[in-house]
């Protein structure tokens, strides 16, 4: 079969923004690049957001019921032989998606699920871990975003094709000529959704640390709050420990926006217990922004530590990786050289692109 024959027979059923999540923004690239060689079904969920994801709403629901009416009538109509899906990690919309690929696979259609994670939210309970060994492997094929992932997936029971596949991001060709030296006061950044399991609790740990060292900085938070609770917790730590003057909440920020304040800032704080692959800590390094982070998911494989970036499992660790810095016993910029050059290597949104092309005409 040719080569455009072989792109009309594949289907992409994508999420893209709003909200504005890594799976949505690199679905949002996806469709940009390809949507005049394949064909594309899109969902976007313009009053979602992280604090509605995975609740049992009326809301939700009716999503999820028109989705399956929408994605039986055009596969009826258009018969692909490829379907490429996005692979929820909340319960509810992963059973509606495991309906839909248990269905196309009595077709005849190889379904490739795309997990945007380093796993499934609701694995909590017995039984949910027995549904997924046992449901899961409807998809011919998952593409995930690390090696590690992969090894994690097939613990919980996947038998079939594992394909680790980076993010990539399109970067403005200014943050090539990022100049800005490793001096007070720091400039150092939280992007993405303000929570608890996010690590912002930690960050402002770290803020409190370098107040307490005397070490000038200030730290702008660019994302939207998970819960209010949760908000007035962290705006009270802030008022405590006198950080009023060095925290700066400036909401949302896209594109440009959110560029403009990558490219000023020094480093990247990313504290959180359970990820993926960010999209914030590729963003980063396109910028020449090293990142100190976690290494949960496939963070690990994203950084090399003291490289191109740092892993810490505490915030002391951090503390101790910013006073070295400021001390020049650690070199910041080769590590910014370095973080930009991995991006270049692994991370840009050709290279994405190009792999999923691949995988979708395999």
């Amino acid at each position: 079969m040719a080569v455009g024959e072989r792109k009309k027979r594949v289907l992409f059923i994508l999420k893209v923004p709003p909200p504005y999540g890594g799976g949505e923004i690199e679905h949002q690239y996806l469709y940009n690049a390809l949507k005049y060689d394949y064909k594309f079904l899109l969902f976007a969920r313009k009053s979602h957001n992280k604090a509605k994801q995975g609740r049992l709403s009326l809301a939700n629901v009716l999503f999820g019921a028109l989705m399956i009416v929408r994605v039986v009538f055009v596969c009826i109509v258009r018969r692909p032989t490829v379907v490429f899906i996005w692979l929820p990690k909340d319960l509810p919309a992963y059973l509606r998606t495991i309906f839909l690929a248990a269905l196309l696979r009595l077709f005849g259609t190889k379904v490739i699920g795309d997990l945007h994670g380093m796993g499934f939210d609701f694995l909590q309970r017995r039984a949910q871990k027995w549904y997924l060994r046992h449901s899961i492997n409807v998809f011919s094929t998952i593409r995930v975003l690390s090696p590690k992932i992969a090894e994690r997936l097939r613990d919980c029971g996947f038998r079939n094709e594992l394909v680790p596949i980076d993010n990539g991001v399109a970067a403005p060709n200014y943050l090539k000529i990022k100049t800005s030296s490793f001096e007070q006061p720091l400039r150092l950044l939280y992007l993405g959704t303000i929570s608890e399991s996010k690590g912002f609790l930690r960050v402002l740990e770290l803020a409190k640390y370098l107040h307490r060292l005397h070490v000038r900085f200030s730290l702008t938070v660019v994302g939207e709050w998970r819960d209010g609770q949760f908000r007035q917790n962290a705006r009270k730590f802030i008022k405590d420990n006198g950080l009023g003057f060095s925290v700066l909440f400036s909401g949302m920020r896209l594109a440009d926006e959110k560029w403009k304040i990558l490219w000023k800032s020094h480093l990247l704080l990313h504290f959180t217990d359970w990820d993926g692959q960010p999209l914030t800590i590729i963003e980063a390094m396109a910028a020449g922004v090293p990142t100190i982070a976690t290494p949960v998911g496939a963070i690990s494989e994203m950084i090399e530590h003291n490289v191109d970036g740092f892993l810490i499992d505490r915030v002391d660790q951090a503390t101790h990786i910013i006073t070295e810095l400021l001390a020049g016993r650690l070199d910041y910029d080769a590590v910014s050289t370095s973080a930009r050059r991995t991006f270049e290597r692994r991370f840009t949104v050709e290279k994405y692109i190009d792999n999923i092309e691949r995988l979708v005409q395999g």
